[in-house]
């Protein structure tokens, strides 16, 4: 494993829920593989405090695109110790209630939350790598209408890198699917797939990995893993889960994601000097 930075906290062993499998693979997660350890770091961008979301590039390996909370349209770069790797402004688009992050075929996915309605932008990741500046323009916005249900309680989404549909979490613990949509101004219509056993007050975040074969639900506690072809999350995370806890990570997290190709799983959250941390599995 590579040496950390001086702000990185020691290496902390995860415990495996109930089970001496992992989720760690080379290219997509294999749960046969065996577990291996965590580290936090302190995410070196002040204006990472307020944490709200973070997702792994799929073009640019190591890199993580994360957003704050903020007046700024800006998404905000980091690599797996926390370290700063610039940021870009989104042009085109006035800074709302922004929720979460996903990636799909070079292209970022914002969540976006106005006047009772749910937005995803569709933005290219960068062309150059790291250090990233200036500014990406929106390439096209579409609405999604959830028939009988308060679009403002929606709060994460995931998809694969090739998928077709999105699945949405709404609700305080209900997935839907929408198609993604290729076309500005479109919108498109969600059904319900099922809700989640847990708590509403326990789950933080969800997304898909890269590949589309894994699920991640993040919560207070934990990180879990479930392994699915995709048309039912919601069952196979209730059905049962592979779990990483934070351990002795002092974190409260915001958001999850799976990392380049699968291989890793990061948490964003807090301290408890409400600085923006990073908690990474199996980080090289």
């Amino acid at each position: 494993m590579r040496t950390l930075n001086p702000l990185v906290l020691p290496l902390i062993a995860l415990a495996l829920g109930a089970c001496d499998e992992s989720f760690l693979g080379d290219a997509e997660p294999d749960l046969d593989n065996p577990f291996t350890f965590g580290s936090t770091a302190r995410v070196a961008d002040s204006a990472l405090n307020n944490p709200v979301s973070v997702i792994a590039s799929q073009r640019w390996g190591g890199s993580l695109y994360a957003i704050a909370n903020q007046n700024d349209a800006l998404v905000h770069a980091l690599d797996d110790s926390g370290q700063d790797q610039g940021a870009f402004l989104v042009s085109g688009l006035n800074r709302s209630n922004w929720q979460d992050l996903a990636v799909h075929e070079g292209h970022l996915l914002i969540m976006d939350r106005l006047a009772g309605q749910v937005r995803i932008h569709t933005v290219a990741e960068p062309d150059s790598p790291p250090p990233f500046s200036g500014e990406q323009p929106v390439l096209r916005t579409q609405s999604v209408s959830l028939p009988g249900l308060m679009l403002a309680g929606c709060s994460a989404m995931g998809i694969s890198n090739s998928g077709t549909n999105l699945t949405l979490l709404c609700g305080g613990g209900t997935l839907y699917t929408t198609p993604l949509a290729s076309e500005d101004g479109a919108n498109t219509t969600a059904t319900e797939v099922g809700a989640l056993e847990l708590p509403a007050s326990e789950i933080v975040d969800f997304s898909i990995s890269p590949g589309g074969q894994y699920a991640l639900l993040t919560t207070l506690s934990s990180l879990q893993v479930a392994q699915s072809d995709g048309s039912n999350w919601a069952q196979a995370l209730n059905a049962g889960t592979r779990q990483a806890h934070y351990g002795d990570a002092d974190i409260t997290p915001v958001s999850g994601s799976f990392a380049f190709n699968g291989v890793l799983l990061h948490a964003l959250g807090r301290d408890s000097d409400s600085q923006g941390v990073l908690f990474s599995i199996f980080n090289p």
